[in-house]
């Protein structure tokens, strides 16, 4: 009986043994599992650091689908900019719109000028908006310039101040009809120019429109000129002949200064219609001692 009871409360011990050593075991298997948790926690917040450690020391965020909110500060969005494009270095408060992206850019349009006219002269239009004047030689490179009369459809009425200033490779020019005005020093310093003919619709002529040109050595103005301007052919040393209509009655002063080759003037008027010019400059010698030829062939030396 005695042997029965013993082995009795051996078995419950054993029971109670098993049954503490089973919760014991959770217990340890649950603080195991947090214990793992824990750790693996800390090894993701190591890793959003160490990137967070990265994108600071870059210039450019790594991933732009990821910076939607800094896109969108500036106004932009990752679908329209250029994996290329710089972002500034510094992230501020300012919210000044970054610049346009891509650049828009304005396609040159060609002007259109007569057939035969010189290309890749400068043309401009004038306060009118009905007209143009040339303003520079532009990209052309002909040794022979001509001057269209027309340009987008309008007509050129003007050769603007220095328009063909220091024109070196320039040896020849031709004015069209719709030209009414020369500017100043439209053609001064041109040193090849050898000779130049002034329609008769131009009425207007600026100083010291051919000062310089030490090549020229003819000139022709057209019928619409009242006045020879200051200086208008200054230290034009080679000139030999220039041809003056009947609507000239004013020659300003220095016109032909130091003009020392100047030998010969047609006149297309008398003697008493030359007598009736004013010139006012006695140093322009060289038109007051030159040969003139009038129209009836008289010669007056």
């Amino acid at each position: 009986m005695k042997n029965r009871k013993r082995s009795l409360i051996t078995v419950v011990l054993c029971i109670t043994l098993l049954g503490s050593l089973f919760l014991t075991s959770c217990e340890v298997l649950d603080i195991a599992d947090s214990a793992g948790d824990f750790l693996g926690s800390l090894e993701n917040r190591f890793e959003f650091i160490i990137d967070a450690i990265g994108d600071i020391g870059s210039n450019n965020p790594k991933d732009y689908d990821d910076y939607d909110e800094y896109d969108n500060f500036y106004g932009y969005s990752t679908d329209t900019v250029s994996p290329d494009f710089y972002y500034p270095d510094e992230y501020t408060d300012v919210k000044d719109p970054m610049p346009d992206f891509p650049y828009e850019t304005e396609e040159y349009e060609e002007q259109i000028v007569d057939i035969g006219s010189s290309h890749g002269l400068e043309y401009t239009l004038n306060n009118d908006a009905c007209s143009y004047s040339l303003t520079g030689i532009g990209t052309c490179t002909d040794t022979h310039v001509i001057i269209s009369s027309h340009c987008n459809g309008l007509p050129v009425t003007a050769i603007a101040d220095s328009a063909l200033s220091n024109c070196l490779l320039i040896y020849g020019v031709t004015i069209p009809d719709t030209v009414t005005s020369i500017g100043r020093y439209a053609f001064i310093h041109c040193d090849n120019l050898e000779s130049i003919e002034i329609p008769d619709s131009v009425t207007s002529i600026e100083d010291k429109c051919f000062e310089f040109c030490y090549s020229l050595t003819s000139a022709t103005i057209g019928n619409g000129v009242t006045c020879i301007p200051y200086q208008m052919f200054y230290d034009c040393n080679n000139l030999e002949s220039i041809t003056i209509p009947t609507s000239v009655d004013t020659i300003e002063r220095n016109a032909f200064y130091n003009c020392t080759s100047l030998s010969n003037v047609y006149y297309n008027g008398s003697s008493t219609d030359w007598n009736n010019i004013t010139i006012k400059s006695s140093e322009d010698l060289n038109i007051l001692n030159s040969c003139v030829r009038f129209r009836n062939w008289e010669t007056i030396y």
